[in-house]
């Protein structure tokens, strides 16, 4: 489980490199982008849970969630930059995509 949880992680922070670097500037909102508004820290949140359960010492179970507080807020201040930048659009997208962890669907 946890390698697997490594591994996607690895995968999804890749995925949402790659879009956001050729990008040029415009906003993403296809790819992991139109799941999440960060992906690259939702895949690093995943890379973490696995080592957590690969490791699990008192360093990496307080580390965890330092990680997570650090990023959280990373991300707000990112997102502030982008509305700066993208305004209205930026704003429509973040209201209708969550930050972090996918929204799901019952059929």
């Amino acid at each position: 489980i946890s390698n697997g949880l490594v591994l996607i992680g690895f995968v999804i922070m890749w995925k949402g490199w790659k879009l956001i670097h050729g990008a040029k500037g415009e906003l993403v909102t296809g790819g992991p982008y139109a799941y999440v508004r960060h992906p690259q820290y939702s895949g690093l949140f995943l890379v973490l849970i696995g080592m957590l359960i690969q490791w699990p010492t008192i360093i990496t179970a307080f580390m965890f969630p330092v990680l997570i507080f650090v990023y959280y807020h990373l991300s707000k201040r990112e997102e502030g930059e982008m509305i700066a930048f993208l305004g209205e659009e930026y704003r429509r997208y973040a209201e209708r995509t969550p930050m972090f962890i996918p929204h799901i669907e019952r059929r």
